[in-house]
């Protein structure tokens, strides 16, 4: 889930982005994802 103030969007040359309309202090945990790694075997 998306914090208030974050927004996703389009740009007009990289695609979609998250960008925020307030400023984000350095070292603040944005989101959190759980990652599964699948090999081959």
């Amino acid at each position: 889930m998306l914090k208030e103030y974050l927004k996703v969007g389009h740009t007009a040359n990289k695609g979609r982005g998250v960008f925020t309309s307030v400023a984000i202090e350095a070292d603040t945990i944005i989101e959190i994802a759980s990652v599964i790694v699948m090999t081959k075997e």
